[in-house]
């Protein structure tokens, strides 16, 4: 705790091997081979057309400059990312909202 700031609020603990994952995750990059890898195994949830990533019209793109060419395609591969792990948590969401075993866990 003692790398927060005073200003900074936490919530409850987690689990100590959930820490752990995390921590690692965030702290250690993956290879770009091993990031594809798992890209490539997630999928979009059936009905959830808004989660894509959003492409510039062809003849926009070919009248940009190089560089921001290169920022965009930075910022559609942080996009990818972020449509990603939105996928997997609304995935994982749904399996708890549905769950028998936790009939009290509601989705806002």
């Amino acid at each position: 705790m003692e790398r927060f700031s005073h200003s900074d609020h936490v919530d409850k603990k987690v689990n100590d091997d959930l820490a752990k994952f995390v921590n690692s995750s965030f702290r250690n990059k993956l290879s770009d081979d091993k990031m594809n890898e798992l890209l490539k195994e997630v999928h979009l949830p059936e009905i959830c057309e808004a989660l894509v990533k959003t492409r510039v019209n062809q003849g926009i793109w070919r009248l940009l400059r190089a560089q921001v060419q290169y920022d965009d395609n930075k910022m559609q591969s942080v996009q990818e990312l972020l449509v990603k792990a939105a996928s997997n948590i609304t995935k994982y969401v749904d399996i708890l909202a549905n769950s028998t075993e936790n009939p009290s866990v509601q989705c806002m």
